[in-house]
């Protein structure tokens, strides 16, 4: 899963819990973390012994690359954020509904029949009396 698409989901996950939870609120904040890729030149710090020749040449010839480990959304990108996830929650409530109550109707519809069929009046038992 990309980052965009986990930063859209982990949005909507707070943001439900939000209303679901009262003493959960205020202010959503979102920050992406990556891992620091390895520049090529630590790659090569690897390979050789630092203080040989060979690995002091190839340093000198390398270019850096590092990318920021974390990028912090400011609140107004939050906010169009969440203002985005609000809108496809909303756009699509109707159809998640339809799929998840035909879902639970085809997945439950034999075990509703079995557990009934106990409780009919032929194969029930008689209570006992005192």
């Amino acid at each position: 899963m990309d980052s965009e698409l986990a930063t859209a989901i982990a949005v909507y996950v707070v943001e439900s819990v939000k209303k679901h939870d009262a003493y959960c609120g205020g202010a959503t904040k979102v920050a992406i973390l990556r891992a620091i890729k390895i520049s090529a030149a630590e790659s090569l710090t690897s390979r050789y012994s630092i203080g040989s020749p060979s690995a002091l040449d190839m340093l000198a010839s390398v270019p850096q690359y590092n990318l920021p480990p974390c990028t912090v959304f400011s609140k107004d990108e939050v906010e169009k954020l969440v203002e985005i996830v609000s809108t496809m929650d909303n756009k699509t409530k109707k159809q998640r509904h339809k799929i998840i109550q035909q879902a639970l109707r085809k997945e439950t519809a034999n075990y509703f029949k079995d557990m009934m069929k106990d409780l009919t009046p032929k194969t029930r038992k008689k209570p006992k009396t005192l």
